[in-house]
């Protein structure tokens, strides 16, 4: 289950075999199902079942030889951090999963997000930590480079089934734990831990995240249905005002991506070979050439199946989307396609990936309903606006070119509402910088954020308007 834009050096040991089999455990409300997972990391079965009520995802694997020459088992721990506004609740166990087969052993991985205590009631949500750790007998570095990778594969399906976006995790902190070892190799990346006001986060629906990696994991189509999601995750990283060509280019080769297992089902459900099924649908078969009729069965399945009959947005997105690859459309040409097809193509490559990867049908509901149907990226942009009066025409201060403000933002204070959401009271602070000879008379103090319709510092899974 690897992501795509994962880190991978040439130099990462492969496993010459790899054996591996599936077990989730989490508390159900329903009775146990085994399904056969022959697809997810090598050969193997997954089994669904009910466990001590902490969620946990559990992988049995047996490795040959890595080839790596080592003097012995470490334990070694690596933590990533990723901006996220998917989050885990810190009153709800975090997402673990144990036992997961990586190129040097296997792994235990936690997600949660991290809670700061910054002198407030509530403790402020920030990043989302993976927590990767195991036994394996290799170097360090070796084990960032594996660790960091079993990490990024689980945040493509995270943020589809959160619909929240994730950015790329980078590795914080690693380190030999083994233990009665003395010394013990530790390195650290200073990656920036965000601070200021609180931004809009979702909840992490632990359960049905852990279904849907079960699901997919099961599906004969497991590789192009989590390179979907991959790219279904690179959109909402774009998910902002001005990206979205970028958006839309990631979600059509999603949808570029799922086009032959679409096919496969069709064909398979209708017990029909590609021909066929092309002639079924009124596509011209006799007499053409092979290669022209299947293009227009690819089409076909297209706007019938992944757009679900609708042309018009799949005309936008194809177009928008070439226009940006090969350069035949300029840049306004390109975005303004891609504002009126972003959003439908957003939810028809989700919704594909639902129907495609056979989600059961509680799951699936609970992913397509309030809050997770609308697309959810974290950012606030401020505005100041207003105007200058005065009789000079040199506005700006002595020794600056422009008139200015510095506008620091920040939390005066946050609580927690009895829903589980977030209060928040922000600290703004303005300091000018212009001409003593103009005065400033504000007109309007703005802050923007989401198109979520969510408050400024309240998750959008409680019930607070």
């Amino acid at each position: 289950m690897a992501a795509v834009g994962a880190y991978v050096p040439a130099h990462w040991p492969q496993p010459l075999e790899l054996r591996a089999s599936l077990t989730v455990s989490k508390d159900l409300t329903v009775g146990a199902a085994t399904q056969t997972c022959p697809h997810l990391i090598g050969h193997g079965s997954a089994t669904l079942s009910e466990a001590e009520g902490q969620p946990a995802l559990s992988f049995d694997a047996t490795f040959s030889s890595m080839g790596v020459e080592a003097p012995g088992p470490s334990y070694f721990v690596v933590v990533l951090a990723a901006e996220s506004a998917a989050r885990f609740r810190e009153d709800e166990p975090p997402m673990i999963v144990q036992d997961f087969p990586t190129s040097v052993g296997t792994v235990t991985l936690t997600f949660r997000t991290r809670f700061a205590d910054e002198g407030h009631e509530a403790k402020v949500p920030r990043e989302m930590w993976i927590d990767v750790r195991g036994e394996a007998t290799c170097t360090l570095e070796e084990a960032v480079n594996a660790y960091s990778n079993a990490g990024l594969a689980f945040l493509p399906v995270i943020a589809l089934t959160t619909n929240a976006s994730i950015e790329d995790a980078q590795p914080k902190l690693a380190f030999d734990n083994t233990r009665g070892r003395t010394p013990r190799e530790y390195v650290q990346s200073f990656v920036p831990e965000r601070g200021g006001v609180l931004l809009p986060g979702r909840r992490v629906d632990v359960e049905a995240t852990l279904t849907t990696i079960l699901t997919l994991g099961a599906h004969p189509e497991t590789n192009r249905l989590h390179r979907a999601a991959e790219q279904y995750r690179l959109a909402l990283s774009h998910w902002t005002r001005g990206r979205e060509s970028l958006a839309l280019m990631h979600l059509y080769m999603g949808i570029e991506t799922l086009m032959k297992s679409a096919l496969r089902r069709e064909c398979t459900s209708a017990g029909d070979s590609e021909s066929e099924l092309a002639d079924a649908w009124g596509i011209q078969v006799e007499g053409e050439p092979a290669p022209v009729w299947r293009r227009n069965l690819d089409a076909e399945v297209r706007r019938r199946v992944l757009f679900k009959g609708d042309g018009k947005t799949l005309a936008k997105a194809r177009k928008a989307s070439d226009g940006l690859e090969h350069g035949f459309l300029d840049f306004v040409s390109t975005r303004t396609l891609a504002e009126e097809a972003r959003d439908q193509t957003a939810v028809y490559l989700r919704e594909a990936i639902f129907d495609l990867a056979a989600i059961d049908a509680d799951t699936r509901c609970r992913m397509l309903t309030h809050p997770y149907d609308k697309p959810l990226k974290s950012w606030l942009a401020r505005y100041l606006r207003g105007r200058f009066h005065g009789e000079t025409d040199d506005l700006a201060a002595p020794g600056q070119e422009y008139p200015i403000f510095k506008w620091k933002s920040g939390i005066k204070s946050l609580s927690r509402s009895a829903t589980g959401g977030y209060k928040l009271e922000p600290s703004e602070a303005l300091t000018a910088q212009f001409s003593e000879d103009v005065k400033f008379e504000q007109v309007s103090f703005e802050v923007w954020g989401p198109e979520a319709g969510m408050r400024v510092g309240v998750d959008d899974d409680s019930e607070e308007p």
